[in-house]
């Protein structure tokens, strides 16, 4: 267990996100951070996460911080920072994560959490991540399940929906992408692999073609992006790489089930696109969340996003 204190992290946290990698690792042997202290890293990240998807879907009226550092001398268990939705909810959130695909608590913990909150006049949430996938519970349906959350068992019962304005778009079986890579030339929107940079992108269902997406062909580029959210799945249940010649890879993924999506993931797919390429060295959750504190109202793109992803959804799916 950890002894680091927590404002020592959060100061790394804070300092790191602007930083190379040697000068990270300079850095975390200064502060004396440990392998335990990045585990506690993880959760910081995930908050900064969640706050960009509740920003990125427009149904919060403001954020409040609270400081944990501060709570610590009287001990006090606060929950990770307080909510009020656009509706007038006032929510005190407790952001929890796992790679699995279930998690439990202690009674106690909650219990703490929603005393916490109850002195403050708030709602006490719990927003948990399962496997990649947000899910959003009160504190009183989390004690009646005896503190253990599963995706099996309590996806479809969350409140993101209800409270967040989350949605699912419903991708069908059917829907393929066939991407070509090359080695010498220059890629679509910095998309790139082993294979070289994505120049030509096709979408296709039932082996029709809807969309096409190239250099040349400029009307869908955006989409590009969007797409590496479903990629990232569908390569998962069928993919076939196929060398064309020394210069162009060609990889097609196709849908075989049903694929369901966060409405969150796709409005958040441009700043998980500038992390996974090279665009821009280093960027992140919390650099976008300081690009925020910078402006009064940063324009996340989400209605253009939305706009593009409807646009795709009634060219093959449903939505639901």
């Amino acid at each position: 267990m950890s002894n680091t204190p927590i404002q020592a992290l959060h100061n790394y946290h804070q300092t790191a996100k602007s930083l190379n990698l040697a000068k990270r690792i300079e850095l975390k042997e200064l502060l004396g951070i440990t392998e335990d202290d990045e585990k506690r890293l993880v959760g910081l990240d995930n908050e900064d996460e969640f706050i960009v998807i509740l920003y990125a879907l427009e149904w919060v009226k403001s954020f409040s911080g609270i400081e944990e550092g501060i709570a610590q001398v009287t001990k006090t268990k606060t929950t990770d920072f307080f909510v009020e939705t656009v509706q007038g909810r006032k929510l005190s959130i407790e952001v929890k994560s796992s790679k699995d695909h279930e998690i439990s608590f202690t009674r106690n913990l909650v219990e703490e959490k929603e005393e916490f909150s109850r002195q403050h006049s708030h709602e006490c949430f719990f927003a948990i991540k399962l496997a990649g996938l947000w899910m959003l519970f009160s504190s009183e349906y989390i004690l009646k399940r005896g503190c253990k959350i599963s995706l099996e068992n309590d996806y479809f019962k969350s409140e993101m929906n209800e409270i967040f304005g989350e949605r699912l778009f419903l991708f069908q079986k059917g829907l393929e992408i066939v991407t070509t890579y090359s080695k010498s030339k220059e890629g679509i929107c910095g998309i790139k692999n082993e294979y070289g940079n994505a120049v030509r992108i096709a979408v296709k269902v039932n082996g029709n073609r809807k969309f096409l997406i190239s250099s040349n062909n400029s009307s869908y580029v955006f989409l590009s992006i969007v797409l590496e959210t479903i990629e990232n799945v569908m390569s998962n249940q069928e993919q076939i790489v196929t060398r064309k010649d020394n210069d162009e890879t060609i990889v097609i993924e196709r849908l075989k089930e049903n694929l369901f999506v966060q409405f969150s993931n796709i409005l958040t797919a441009p700043i998980l696109h500038t992390m996974n390429t090279e665009l821009e060295e280093n960027y992140s959750f919390p650099t976008y969340i300081e690009e925020m504190k910078k402006n009064a109202r940063v324009s996340s793109s989400s209605t253009y996003i939305c706009r593009v992803a409807c646009t795709a959804a009634s060219g093959f799916s449903g939505i639901s």
